[in-house]
This record gives C-alpha cells, sequence and structure tokens, in this order.
C-alpha cells in the first residue's frame, strides 16, 4: 500500500505553491497512492481551500486533510471565528470535496488504523533555562517580531493566557479517544499538524528574541501518547523541514513541508515537489 505524505502548502501564499499542487494532483492520478494525507496548512480561506481540494476529484486514493494553524485564520472572512471554522466550516469543505476529515473520524484501511488531529503548541519544546514565564509566551510577540496565531486565530472565551493550553487539551483528548478504540491487531498510523520533539529544534541560548518563536513549533506533551499507544508512524508538519527518523518509542517520524518560495532552493515547484513530498510503501 502506497502512502504520500505532504504538509504545509499554503496554496494562497505564492502562485508557485498553487503550481506545485496542481503538479502533485497530476502525479497523484498518474502514480495512484492508496493513500494521500495532507498535514496542514493548506491555505486560510474556505473559498480557497475549496477550490484547491476539487483539483483531486479524479483521484479514487483515500485523500486525508489535517487542519493547521494557518487553516485557523480569520484574517481575510468576516463573521468567521477559528472554532466554528474547526468544528463546521473546515470538515463541511473538506467533505463536500470527498476528502476525510480524520480528527475524530479515525478510519481502518487494510492492517493500518489511521488517526489524526491539529495538535497545538504549549511552549513545552522550550529548553530549560529560557528566560520566559507563560505570560511572555500568550503575547505571542517579542520585540517587532509577532506569531500571527495570536491575531488571527479567534476562538471565543478564551483569553490569551489560556488558549494554547485548552486547545492543546482538546486535541489530546481526541486523540487519546480515537488512539484507545483501534481494532486488536492493526498498526497505528497518526498524523497530526504540530510535532512533538525537543530534539527537532537547535536552540543556541544566545538570541531568545529570537528563539522565543520556538515555543509555537509543538508540544512534548503528547508524546505520552507514543508511549502508551504503538504507533508505527507519525507524518507532521509546521516546522517546514523535511525530516525522517525513528523516535525514542520506537516511531517513525516523518515531515514533508512545501513551504514559502523563499525556503525552497529553487523556483521550480516542480523540483521542490520532488524534493519534499514524503512517498511510503507500507508492509
Amino acid at each position: 500500500m502506497k502512502l504520500w505524505l505532504i504538509s504545509d502548502v499554503h496554496l494562497d501564499s505564492h502562485p508557485k505553491n498553487l503550481e506545485l499542487w496542481g503538479l502533485l494532483a497530476k502525479q497523484a492520478l498518474r502514480d495512484k497512492p492508496d493513500i494521500l494525507v495532507v498535514a496542514g496548512d493548506v491555505c486560510e480561506r474556505l473559498d480557497v481551500l475549496h477550490e484547491g481540494l476539487k483539483i483531486f476529484n479524479a483521484l479514487e486514493a483515500l485523500k486525508i486533510y489535517i487542519p493547521g494553524n494557518h487553516d485557523l485564520w480569520c484574517r481575510q472572512e468576516s463573521q468567521v471565528d477559528s472554532l466554528k471554522k474547526l468544528e463546521k466550516l473546515l470538515p463541511d469543505v473538506v467533505q463536500a470535496n470527498g476528502w476525510h476529515w480524520l480528527s475524530q473520524n479515525p478510519i481502518v484501511m487494510g492492517d493500518y488504523y489511521l488517526v489524526g488531529s491539529a495538535a497545538w503548541y504549549d511552549y513545552s519544546l522550550m529548553p530549560e533555562g529560557h528566560p520566559f514565564q507563560t505570560e511572555d509566551f500568550a503575547k505571542k510577540q517579542r520585540g517587532s517580531r509577532q506569531w500571527m496565531d495570536g491575531k488571527w486565530c479567534h476562538f471565543p472565551d478564551q483569553s490569551s493566557e489560556t488558549v494554547d493550553f485548552w486547545l492543546r487539551d482538546r486535541f489530546y483528548q481526541e486523540l487519546y479517544t480515537d488512539l484507545s478504540r483501534c481494532p486488536f491487531g492493526k498498526k497505528i498510523l497518526l498524523f497530526t499538524h504540530f510535532p512533538f520533539y525537543k530534539e527537532l529544534l537547535n536552540f543556541t541560548h544566545k538570541d531568545w528574541d529570537f528563539e522565543y518563536f520556538g515555543a509555537f513549533m509543538g508540544s512534548s506533551y503528547y508524546r505520552s501518547l507514543l508511549r502508551e499507544f504503538p504507533v508505527t508512524l507519525h507524518g507532521c508538519g509546521h516546522l517546514h523541514r523535511v525530516c525522517d527518523f525513528v523516535s525514542e518509542e520506537g516511531t517513525r517520524v516523518v515531515m514533508a513541508p512545501i513551504g514559502y518560495l523563499k525556503e525552497w532552493g529553487t523556483d521550480s515547484a516542480e523540483v521542490r515537489l520532488q524534493n519534499v513530498l514524503m512517498r511510503l510503501d507500507l508492509e
């Protein structure tokens, strides 16, 4: 069984990203993967998402969508909040276009049990000895730089001091429930937008104004799930770093981000796609 993984497409960031998305659709139609997973940060706007997902209408694979933080932004949509997008608007668009909304909807395919969630961050990937307090991270701003979730994500009834922990706990509980329902003998494939791994971040302890933003790269809180449940594969994104390694829990961790054009190292959408698309042959 062939599984393809991609993340951080950012369709609305540059025409080259949209070109790459179209190339992915053509390649998938030609090579016919059994599963295609997009692990978050497809685009901000619902209308752009609708147009993007329907490009894959002819693909008969299991097409899985995981929301990322950018997908929950409300910068360009009036009378919409992030909770409404998460609970209603995004799932509706995803399912209307023949994609599978995996969060709270795990699925069995052959010998595999697929589970997914956006997951979130709680500042726990920061190294020991950092100079910040929780209230510093709640501001999501350091000097002239701002973490834009603080400006464009809107969750009603949640303050800046509570929202990240509320989201972390919400997604954790959803994942725990889904993982607990894994049928006997199935291999677990986990997909999230945010990663769980401190070892992916390289702190120098020298430029804290820059390294402050490591607080928003994911959460080690979720690693207890890997210790309790035998997760064979974890596909994630967010960091815009290609990687493939085995965690100390024995889980294979893979990341395949498209990212922004300035990060590509090439002007060719075709080259970038071939450099980052993760193609996995499952036993």
